[in-house]
């Protein structure tokens, strides 16, 4: 997997193109006050900011990213409910096929996976079925189950053919989720963009060094407040068991961003923790702790004014 490119920016994507936006239409309008402080400062410079700033803006963001992922999220359950049928199906085969033993024989075909890969737990779907090929694959249960016209030839060719399907998706879907590449495509462009803009607002400092009021027009976190007042966003998560689905009371959220303390809650019967009056930022979520029954979960989100930020967190149990 490739390393995970770092942003050099202490703002959000969608901050980060509207200061840039603001900042770069007053150096178009003070272009003048510019070139007399650098030759180089010309209407062709504007224009190359500019595109480079569309450059990374064209990139797809997180959402965009994670559309291919949810695409094959709802395939998957398309494509692992005939596999939980075949179960079922197979388990009628098999109690005329082995009347006094029965019980037995739905073991061996996977009736321990059955419970939890009806619940969207792929590993254990990618186990049902693979102890529903294996027993059709043997030659006397393979024997015992098409016997007085029981179960139909084709049938295992048809619970093969369609785990053959889920897989391919769930193997799809395991590198959709893993790859970084597009992410960090995305931040090594906002990367540049950063860069550029900071040098635009070193030289507005020098260029207006006696005219705090214009200077206030190239100084990044003046604009950014005025774009994103203090306290104007909020965000939202919710805690689920991974297998079962169900909400989890309790549990810690901590998030923190580049500037601010880290702010903690603990979520409520409805396992929602719920952060208002946020500064829009880019914070690092850590959901779980040493003292839960839960794998720790830590990642990175994007909370702008006016969005209704939420990350759903499914946390798989130690």
């Amino acid at each position: 997997m490739a390393l995970e490119t770092l942003a050099d920016y202490h703002c959000t994507e969608v901050q980060l193109y509207g200061i840039s936006k603001a900042i770069y239409n007053s150096l178009a309008g003070n272009l003048v006050d510019f070139h007399s402080y650098s030759p180089s400062y010309i209407i062709g410079h504007v224009t190359g900011l500019l595109g480079v700033r569309t450059a990374a803006m064209v990139l797809p963001n997180e959402v965009q990213r994670a559309e291919g992922h949810e695409i094959l999220h709802t395939e998957l359950i398309a494509a692992a409910k005939p596999c939980t049928e075949h179960f079922q199906i197979l388990k009628g085969y098999i109690k005329k096929a082995y009347p006094s033993t029965y019980n037995i024989m739905y073991n061996s075909a996977g009736q321990g996976h059955y419970l939890a890969a009806t619940h969207e737990n792929w590993v254990e779907l990618k186990g049902l079925n693979d102890a529903m090929n294996t027993f059709l694959g043997d030659a006397a249960h393979l024997a015992a189950l098409v016997a007085s016209l029981n179960m139909p030839p084709a049938f295992p060719a048809t619970v093969s053919t369609d785990a053959t399907s889920f897989e391919n998706l769930y193997n799809a879907f395991i590198t959709a989720k893993t790859t970084t590449t597009a992410k960090n495509a995305k931040i090594a462009a906002n990367n540049v963009l950063f860069g550029q803009l900071m040098g635009v607002c070193d030289d507005g400092k020098k260029v207006y060094i006696n005219d705090q009021g214009q200077a206030k027009l190239f100084t990044f976190d003046t604009v950014k407040e005025l774009l994103s007042p203090p306290g104007s966003a909020s965000y939202k998560v919710t805690a689920k068991r991974a297998e079962l689905l169900t909400v989890i009371e309790g549990i810690t959220v901590k998030i923190q961003s580049k500037t601010k303390p880290a702010i903690s809650v603990e979520t409520d019967v409805n396992g929602v923790a719920l952060f208002p009056h946020l500064d829009a930022d880019n914070y690092t979520v850590i959901v779980g702790g040493v003292s839960t029954p839960f794998v720790v979960q830590n990642f990175k989100k994007d909370v702008d004014t006016g969005v209704n930020a939420h990350s759903e967190v499914f946390m798989v149990a130690i």
